[in-house]
């Protein structure tokens, strides 16, 4: 380094100038206003359910309440020992009994031996759920419990709502035309 570069350097100090990045809410007029306000922020991005009015509100009919599963390991014992009709196919088999409770009730059975991967399984609880949500104001009061064969596992989402729906179909017709076990 040479005496000619350094002349160049400004040996006066500057005076202090304010920090142009400024900390909190109001240093940006679109940042969130905390952790809660961000997550809602995002959430209405994506398009999902707002907190408070959110775009789209979800109908009574569109949720899936504790009251509508079951969750008694008694409810499972009464509905696959002593089914009032028994269905399946390719996809799922489905063993029904009535209920006295005024509505039908969704129970899954799906076990690791037959679904390892815990997102298979979940991707069918979720795709069965979403069958039974859409198709329970069709059904008569009964409690249905759904099981998953192999097959099921390497089957495409849109192969599998027609076989749910024709389940759905068979266990109303049995259930409410009166027959026994199929």
């Amino acid at each position: 380094m040479s005496d000619g570069d350094e002349t160049h350097l400004s040996t006066e100090q500057r005076e202090a100038e304010s920090d142009p990045w400024v900390p909190g809410t109001h240093g940006h007029p679109r940042r969130a206003a905390g952790p809660q306000a961000a997550a809602r922020q995002r959430a209405q991005a994506a398009g999902a359910v707002g907190i408070n009015g959110g775009r789209r509100a979800l109908q009574a009919d569109q949720t899936f309440p504790r009251r509508a599963r079951l969750l008694q390991r008694s409810d499972y014992d009464r509905v696959l020992r002593q089914p009032q009709w028994r269905g399946g196919n390719a996809y799922f088999r489905c063993s029904a009994a009535r209920n006295h409770r005024g509505e039908p009730r969704l129970g899954l059975a799906i076990p690791k031996r037959v679904v390892r991967r815990a997102t298979a399984r979940n991707r069918l609880k979720r795709v069965i759920r979403e069958s039974f949500r859409q198709r329970k104001a069709t059904l008569p009061d009964a409690d249905f419990v759904i099981g998953v064969r192999s097959a099921a596992t390497l089957a495409q989402n849109v192969d599998l709502y027609p076989a749910l729906d024709e389940l759905w179909a068979q266990a109303r017709d049995r259930l409410c035309g009166g027959s026994s076990l199929d």
